[in-house]
C-alpha cells in the first residue's frame, strides 16, 4: 500500500490535503537508466581515450 493513508494511520496522525508526493516517476527512472547504460557503454572508452592522451601528452613533453 502507497499513499497517505497507510502512513498516517501507522503514525496515528490526520491525512494532510497535498497529494502524495512520487519521486520515482516512470520517466524519470527511464532517464537514470539510460543515463546507466551510457556510462556502462561509453565509460571505459572514454576513460580509455583520456588514458591514451595523457599517456600521450606526457611523451610530448618529455
Amino acid at each position: 500500500e502507497e499513499g497517505w493513508e497507510p502512513l498516517c494511520r501507522f503514525l496515528q496522525v490526520p491525512v494532510p490535503n497535498t497529494p502524495f508526493p512520487r519521486v520515482n516517476g516512470r520517466k524519470a527512472m527511464q532517464r537514470r537508466l539510460q543515463a546507466i547504460r551510457f556510462a556502462v557503454q561509453w565509460g571505459p572508452a572514454l576513460a580509455g581515450a583520456l588514458i591514451i592522451f595523457g599517456l600521450f601528452g606526457l611523451w610530448l613533453l618529455t
